[in-house]
């Protein structure tokens, strides 16, 4: 990942971050992709206000870290696709998709949904680059080499500025334009374990060894 970076802070990165030159065709998919999203989630507003900070923090993060914000920004749209979906829905989404999570499906369920909507959103938009995709699948698990873009993204929807004001959240929003993107990643991921750890909720195996890698 792009180990420079542009010295703001969380709360300032908004106002921060320059006009963007997207072509005409990143233009119109994301003119699309918003009104798909806007018109998929319009029951679940809640739902919708995250995504939209996803989208927007995960833009001005990919100005501030040099990555590409139009892959950020799209994949910041489309990541919580299948959110919605029930548990016995989410299962059987998987098992269609053949997804192997090297566990029972139903240890992992909240990890589902990214890898679900990865799989299926890459026929609804064949004309999105595949690093999209690839933001999208490991936003929920994280992965031991994430480009600067997957990076992003799972920070962003971490952090987004509607999530509450935790603790644990403050903090990494704290770090970003301060600390490189390694850094920012490893310390987001660390975050996401030792809540579930505190929460006594069930950790993926796949996690440990993923924080493993990252560490060295």
């Amino acid at each position: 990942m792009n180990g420079t970076y542009t010295s703001v802070s969380f709360t300032s990165m908004f106002d921060a971050c320059k006009p963007l030159q997207y072509t005409e065709e990143q233009q119109a998919i994301i003119q699309t992709v918003k009104a798909d999203v806007v018109e998929h989630f319009t029951e679940q507003p809640k739902r919708l206000k995250h995504i939209e900070g996803v989208a927007l923090c995960a833009r001005c993060m990919a100005q501030v870290y040099g990555a590409d914000p139009f892959i950020c920004e799209v994949a910041g749209y489309l990541h919580d696709w299948d959110k919605y979906l029930s548990e016995e829905e989410l299962i059987a989404q998987a098992q269609r998709y053949n997804i192997d999570m090297g566990v029972e499906l139903q240890k992992v369920v909240p990890l589902l949904h990214g890898k679900i909507s990865a799989c299926k959103l890459k026929d609804v938009y064949p004309e999105l680059p595949s690093e999209v995709f690839d933001a999208i699948d490991t936003h929920t698990t994280g992965c031991t080499q994430p480009s600067a873009e997957s990076a992003i993204v799972y920070i962003a929807d971490l952090i987004e500025p509607s999530r509450p004001s935790y603790n644990s959240i403050e903090r990494i929003r704290s770090l970003v334009g301060t600390v490189g993107l390694d850094e920012l990643y490893l310390e987001a991921f660390k975050s996401t374990l030792l809540y579930l750890i505190q929460a006594n909720k069930y950790v993926w195996p796949q996690a440990l060894v993923i924080y493993n890698e990252l560490i060295k």
